[in-house]
């Protein structure tokens, strides 16, 4: 069980740090006015519920239906 609680923290800190990256950087971009600020808080709200870090334990995603994950719905 407490290795299980260990991998759990380490999936968090590696969504964590993805969503924080693509924050900064849609950040940067927008306040350069290499993208629209509209176009910044999408990719950071795709980013936030995006399934990097979390698919790899499945029971954090059950309840999410399959069409979530289709990139071509």
């Amino acid at each position: 069980m407490c290795g299980r609680g260990i991998k759990d923290v380490r999936l968090t800190i590696r969504k964590g740090l993805f969503s924080l990256g693509v924050r900064s950087t849609a950040r940067y971009n927008s306040n350069r006015s290499f993208i629209l600020k509209p176009d910044a808080e999408t990719i950071i709200r795709e980013a936030s519920s995006s399934a990097i870090g979390r698919l790899d334990n499945i029971d954090a995603e059950r309840d999410r239906p399959l069409s979530d994950f289709d990139r071509q719905p």
